[in-house]
């Protein structure tokens, strides 16, 4: 009995850490040196045509900034990265068969044989370009849940996809002088 125990709490605990976990992937450029580059800045007309709201996006450009700053970036009003953002909401819809069965004296089985429920994935694309050649050099993007949260741990949920998706730039970072 107890190892039942153990065991339906620690499948529970995967289960909702699999629910809030964050999906990152990274790729860029292999011909570039990523040690030229030390100062960035927010591609503006980029990040305005961003449809989200002005508060999840000043959000989002805090928590990059805060984190290339940790990385030794510095702003600048001559850059030689320009970061862009993007966002993009993916409804999925999950059915589930026999999703009520119960028992009565008239009637046994299901009179709904199917169950509908949906979540909504949001992904945030972070985009480095170089501003000399205008040429992408970096993409990273994250993909999770976010749209149930609000304020403060909004807010933490942001930085905690910043913070992954820009934990692969540089990618040679370790050589980094």
């Amino acid at each position: 009995m107890r190892i039942k125990t153990i065991f339906f709490f620690f499948f529970c605990g995967l289960f909702l850490i699999a629910c809030n976990s964050i999906f990152v992937i990274a790729d860029y450029n292999t011909r570039i040196d990523f040690h030229q580059y030390k100062t960035y800045a927010f591609y503006k007309s980029g990040i305005d045509k961003v449809e989200i709201s002005e508060l999840d996006k000043q959000r989002i450009l805090e928590s990059i900034d805060h984190y290339l700053q940790t990385k030794d970036f510095t702003k600048s009003q001559t850059p030689d990265l320009l970061i862009n953002i993007a966002t993009e909401d993916n409804q999925d819809i999950h059915v589930s068969g026999n999703a009520s069965w119960y028992w009565s004296p008239w009637f046994w089985g299901s009179p709904h044989p199917y169950g509908f429920y949906s979540t909504v994935s949001s992904r945030l694309y972070i985009d480095l370009i170089d501003a000399e050649t205008g040429r992408l050099v970096w993409q990273g993007y994250g993909e999770g849940r976010i749209h149930h949260l609000r304020g403060e741990k909004k807010e933490n949920r942001i930085n905690e996809y910043v913070e992954k998706i820009l934990s692969n730039f540089p990618p040679n970072w370790f050589y980094h002088e």
